[in-house]
């Protein structure tokens, strides 16, 4: 071990840098630590790491779980990678031909020396949270115990929850798309590791089936856990977590894998495998979701500082452009404007090459022309005059107006793709009219116009993959719809460019090739 940092356990304070990293080592400080070329999936036991004392009480684990939303928000993985940078240029949602590491990505040419490194730090950082995930849940059950009953349901239903988040993840990455369509054959072949423990041995790979069952049983008991005692579905007084909640662990439940965000999680897996049993589960994991936003508006408790909701029209200006109200799930990036600003921000991007653009022929595309009164394109999209031909970029990461709780946040799951999850489960079922009273929702509150029911299936599926494309601007969302409906042409591209397994498989480090991995 060498290169030991410390940093105090902040989120909104904390700049992770990880270097190939095996483990999180949680102490009253997050302590990193690097190795060199170790095999990322053959993992130290991080209980021969550890202060011997790290797990005697509660704030060990609460420290260990922040650790692992720590880890996910870094550069590598959700905070960077995952989100507004390397997906979605791989999802061609935007676009910048001048710097060669956008401009690689954007042509999926994950052998080329620029795009290597990200394509490796992605897996490392994926595998560190899972290793600091197994961790806390094989410690829980140590001393389950010495902890409230409470404490200790939340903190296992979370810990299970990053764990099947972030496999699924590495999945949806490494593993092959267009599942549903091709269930007989994924099914039986290797596709990434499922991990539930910390072991010195190299981890082996398991059929997609096998995966498939791994990630369900683990949202499965996480939300067993989670829905009687996560304040945001309990439904009861507030008093009953007071003792636990006296250092505010409970507080920002939406920077948490709280119940709800583990339920649209559950519909977002079903719906990659794509099968008729998996997409009906898609739609009752959605509609249970889409019962708790509508019911009372969504969900607001000043005391925890935690809102959930489905923004009205009015409410959507610079002081929310970022749309976090709107996530069940987010991350706290530490200074993300900085991180952002070089890409997105319009007062910054015209004096570097590394705008992240859309050119105005695909906003076109997307709303037919420019007079659209679609809040997506008349208030989350600025024209920048600073290039030419005439672009548009994102206003999400514009920090500059947003008030202090939207300040800083990435969104990973938010409520409008728990209605286009419903709307695609109820259009697979044959009920056009209820997909498009789901799709409906959203658009009003988008300032469009209602669907009619005379479209056909194929007229609604196309309603739908447009309305992800406007919605999920910046967010790095697309690329995993596109592969997981087997697209084979994407926005952006040239007549010649095609998409297939070569383009959406990430390949696996060369270090675990060596291992023996195949894809």
């Amino acid at each position: 071990m060498n290169n030991m940092k410390k940093y105090n356990l902040i989120p909104r304070k904390i700049d992770l840098t990880l270097n190939r990293v095996r483990l999180l080592v949680l102490s009253l400080t997050v302590t990193l630590l690097f190795t060199s070329c170790e095999k990322w999936f053959d993992v130290t036991p991080t209980s021969e790491m550890r202060g011997s004392q790290h797990f005697d009480n509660v704030l060990g684990f609460r420290q260990s779980l922040t650790g692992c939303y720590i880890a996910m928000a870094h550069e590598k993985a959700y905070g960077k990678n995952l989100t507004w940078f390397a997906t979605e240029l791989m999802g061609h949602q935007v676009q910048n031909k001048i710097n060669p590491l956008s401009s690689a990505l954007s042509a999926h040419a994950y052998d080329k020396n620029e795009v290597i490194p990200v394509v490796e730090e992605i897996w490392s950082q994926l595998a560190n949270v899972i290793a600091n995930a197994n961790d806390g849940l094989y410690n829980l059950e140590q001393k389950q115990k010495d902890l409230s009953p409470i404490d200790y349901a939340v903190l296992r239903g979370e810990f299970l929850a990053v764990r099947a988040y972030v496999h699924f993840d590495l999945l949806r990455l490494y593993g092959y798309g267009n599942y549903g369509k091709r269930s007989t054959e994924l099914d039986a072949k290797k596709t990434v590791p499922y991990i539930t423990r910390v072991h010195k041995d190299m981890a082996s790979q398991v059929t997609g089936a096998e995966f498939y069952a791994a990630l369900i049983k683990d949202i499965k008991e996480a939300e067993e856990l989670l829905k009687p005692n996560d304040p945001v579905s309990a439904e009861k007084d507030l008093s009953y977590i007071s003792e636990v909640n006296a250092e505010g662990f409970y507080k920002f439940r939406d920077l948490h894998l709280n119940y709800f965000a583990v339920k649209a999680l559950e519909a977002r897996v079903h719906l990659w495998f794509g099968t008729p049993d998996a997409m009906d589960k898609a739609l009752e994991a959605a509609k249970e979701v889409i019962a708790f936003v509508e019911k009372g508006k969504g969900y607001k408790e000043p005391k925890l500082q935690t809102e959930i909701k489905l923004l009205e029209l009015r409410e959507i200006n610079d002081k929310n452009y970022s749309m976090t109200q709107e996530a069940l799930f987010a991350l706290q990036v530490q200074d993300l404007g900085s991180k952002t600003s070089q890409y997105y921000v319009p007062s910054f991007v015209g004096t570097h090459g590394s705008a992240l653009t859309i050119p105005e022929s695909r906003i076109k595309e997307l709303y037919t022309d420019l007079s659209s009164k679609d809040v997506r394109m008349t208030k989350l999209l600025i024209r920048n005059q600073n290039t030419s031909p005439i672009s548009y970029i994102s206003m999400k990461y514009d920090q500059s107006s947003l008030s202090n709780t939207n300040k800083g946040r990435v969104n990973l799951i938010r409520i409008p793709e728990v209605y286009y999850i419903a709307a695609e489960a109820s259009l697979y079922k044959g009920d056009t009219s209820e997909s498009i009273e789901f799709l409906n929702k959203v658009l009003a509150k988008r300032g469009n116009k209602a669907l009619g029911n005379e479209l056909d299936k194929e007229k609604i599926l196309e309603e739908i993959k447009k309305e992800y494309e406007k919605e999920f601007v910046a967010e790095g969302v697309l690329f995993f719809q596109y592969k997981r409906w087997g697209t084979g042409k994407l926005p952006l591209s040239k007549e010649a460019e095609t998409m297939t397994s070569k383009e959406y498989v990430l390949p696996f480090p060369e270090i675990e090739k060596k291992s023996g991995y195949v894809q």
